[in-house]
């Protein structure tokens, strides 16, 4: 292969050290191009990588205080239970207040009824 100086084209008479001082440098400063640029990269990847981080905390904290404010399953199905019960309860002790009531009411219509028929007795034995 055809040795070639920085600016591409080989040189006519072999390379001279300054024309290899040349393109070592060349070269070199590529390299450190490349390096800083990586090295930039680099830089911009990890502030990147901070900024979702911080988002990844920050919504780690949103979602707690959004969960805290929904009813969990487990507590949900017991006071549902318990609920249940509560209605249980208080229909029977309704059905038990209204048959009270018929019991109460049938009772003051007999007294009632009794004491009409016991005045209309007494009025038809003061009328004869």
């Amino acid at each position: 292969m055809t040795p070639r100086a920085p600016n591409g084209v080989a040189p006519t008479h072999g390379w001279s050290l300054e024309t290899l001082r040349v393109y070592v440098d060349t070269k070199l400063e590529g390299i450190g191009t490349r390096l800083q640029a990586t090295d930039d990269a680099r830089a911009l990847q990890a502030v990147e990588y901070k900024r979702r981080l911080d988002d990844l905390n920050g919504e780690h904290g949103r979602l707690d205080r959004a969960q805290a404010t929904y009813l969990r399953n487990d507590i949900y199905e017991k006071d549902r239970e318990e609920n249940r019960k509560t209605i249980v309860l208080l229909t029977d002790k309704a059905e038990q207040a209204r048959r009270s009531a018929v019991v109460a009411w049938t009772g003051l219509a007999v007294a009632i009824v009794g004491w009409i028929l016991t005045g209309a007795g007494l009025w038809l034995s003061l009328a004869m």
